[in-house]
């Protein structure tokens, strides 16, 4: 029989890095959207029966608001010194020359990209994995090593190593806050810089 702790590690497993693997190589391509949706609700189901709660309390402003948009004001510009230096044709390219379509990502990105990755990989992620991964280095890292792994879809080591980075920030803003509505308000700022800036393109593929 199972032990709960070798069933969690298998469910993570096959969850966070079998997934992806399975999505890169099947013939069926479906929109990665649809298949972070379905992913959603079977986390919130194992969530839910789990006896877990789920914050998305926007009160009180977090005390690390000011160090949050520090630390993305510096990101940001480092990034965009960096496509202005290597992808010149991309900078602010989308924005600029596809400002109807820029404008719906923009509205439509935090609903069906950003809360749902935010609940799956701090909410849900970290309740549920805390018991088989232990200290906050460990659980950090394993975090970050999975929703980096997600990004493989995309197939480009840019999109891979970028989100490996984020996921540091990411995790230390929801263990500080323990609120779904800020660190997906974190995630919405960096991925609309990425998009408007000129990465847009290492984070989407046609149907990925």
């Amino acid at each position: 029989m199972f032990s709960k702790k070798l069933y969690l590690s298998l469910e993570l497993i096959v969850l966070f890095f079998l997934l992806p693997v399975l999505y890169l190589f099947s013939p069926i391509k479906i929109h990665i959207l649809l298949i972070l949706s379905a992913i959603t609700v079977l986390c919130l189901i194992i969530h839910y029966f789990s006896g877990n709660e789920l914050s998305f309390k926007v009160l009180p402003i977090p005390s690390n608001l000011i160090e949050m948009f520090l630390t993305f004001f510096i990101i940001s510009i480092l990034l965009g010194i960096f496509v202005y230096i290597y992808f010149p044709e991309n900078f602010f390219s989308f924005p600029l020359k596809n400002t109807k379509i820029w404008i719906l990502v923009m509205f439509f990105y935090p609903i069906l990209s950003v809360l749902p990755q935010e609940f799956i990989y701090r909410v849900f992620f970290i309740s549920r994995y805390r018991e088989i991964l232990g200290g906050e280095r460990s659980m950090s890292l394993v975090n970050a090593l999975a929703f980096a792994f997600l990004h493989i879809v995309f197939k480009n080591s840019l999109a891979v190593i970028l989100t490996f980075i984020a996921s540091f920030i990411f995790y230390r803003n929801y263990q500080r806050n323990h609120s779904l509505f800020w660190v997906s308000f974190e995630h919405y700022l960096y991925g609309a810089m990425i998009f408007s800036i000129g990465l847009g393109r290492f984070f989407y593929n046609g149907v990925h």
